[in-house]
């Protein structure tokens, strides 16, 4: 028992084919690894990198997070449960909700489940039913359920005031390889992320007129509902469209080509482009909705700026494009010193391994 204690066996899992998440749980599982925790990862085989670690398991997970062709792939979902089970862990922590997550916490016992959970209402309300009853299943079968906010904890206790002695918070993490300074002014606004309707593409067709001397560069897939606003935006001279996934690989040369990076949001949980902002060393400007008052120092890493005020968002771009180099390249050093400090995976890691040795 005393060995046990010293070094709990812990699986960090994620099932989603966003690379963020897994690009979060490989690194994390990395640094918490040591002879204070035995730390294992489990994700999709088609983040495979050709290196040789066995304390990785790759698996062939479904192309969606919910309901989809492969969420039944059921030969695969058994021998998941055996190996976990085989490899008697203590901890299995899921980086982000998935239906195969259920299946594991149905089919395995004697573990202790952590979970986290980045939306705690879904910006789509024809999810909100099912997402309900997912939900409820994962704090009845967790030890400890996250969220990435002060503003989520409040809405998830309130919503779930049942499980409200499972819940705690801790922010999302991604990774940070090192100050960048910008070389040259682009006088380039970057829009960056899939293109939703909650994410004020319509607003920033207003900024995008009523700033008539910078260029609006927007990446990322749009939907259905965004066609429209879309096409509007398309009209404007100073407005670039990239209506495509963006690779991990062309994401480092969009930001640094970029000033600054808006969010124009008409609601919000916690943003992790305001993550990526801080990593390729940008400012931020955002309506303050959401936990985005959490995310940004006003005045310091970038401006918050109070909901639905138009004048007010372009007078915060004014105020960035109004700085010299030197200027700008303090506020992007403060974007990146913020976000290496509360949101990179050393940070991560230590808070989720001071919460397994505190559960064991």
């Amino acid at each position: 028992m005393d060995a046990l204690k010293k070094n709990p066996k812990v699986l960090l899992a994620c099932f989603s084919i966003y690379d963020g998440n897994v690009d979060t749980v490989k690194n994390v599982s990395r640094i918490l690894d040591s002879d204070a925790i035995d730390c294992w990862c489990c994700c999709d085989g088609s983040f495979f990198d050709g290196s040789k670690n066995s304390k990785i398991k790759y698996v062939k997970a479904p192309k969606k997070n919910g309901l989809c062709l492969g969420t039944f792939r059921l030969t695969q979902i058994i021998k998941m449960r055996h190996w976990i089970k085989k490899e008697r862990f203590d901890f299995v922590y899921f980086e982000s909700v998935h239906v195969w997550n259920l299946f594991v916490m149905f089919g395995v016992r004697k573990v202790k489940f952590f979970s986290s959970i980045h939306d705690v209402k879904p910006h789509d309300d024809s999810h909100h039913s099912i997402l309900d009853k997912i939900y409820k299943y994962i704090l009845k079968k967790s030890d400890t359920v996250f969220v990435r906010s002060a503003f989520s904890l409040k809405e998830i206790k309130l919503t779930y005031p049942h499980y409200s002695n499972k819940i705690d918070m801790f922010p999302l993490a991604v990774r940070y390889d090192g100050f960048e300074p910008k070389k040259i002014l682009t006088r380039k606004i970057l829009f960056f992320g899939r293109i939703k309707k909650y994410k004020g593409i319509d607003t920033l067709f207003e900024i995008a007129k009523k700033c008539p001397q910078y260029s609006f560069l927007i990446y990322g897939k749009g939907d259905k509902d965004t066609e429209a606003d879309l096409a509007k935006c398309s009209h404007l001279e100073n407005v670039f469209i990239h209506n495509e996934f963006v690779s991990s690989l062309e994401v480092s040369s969009i930001f640094y080509d970029s000033d600054m990076v808006i969010f124009p949001y008409k609601t919000a949980t916690q943003s992790g482009v305001v993550l990526d902002a801080y990593r390729f060393s940008r400012p931020v400007i955002a309506f303050n909705v959401g936990s985005m008052g959490e995310q940004i120092l006003d005045g310091t890493t970038g401006f918050l700026v109070e909901k639905n005020n138009l004048d007010g968002f372009c007078e915060s771009i004014a105020k960035i494009g109004r700085m010299n180099l030197s200027e700008l390249n303090e506020m992007c050093k403060n974007a990146y010193s913020f976000g290496n400090e509360h949101y990179s995976y050393d940070s991560c890691a230590n808070h989720l391994a001071n919460v397994f040795k505190s559960k064991i």
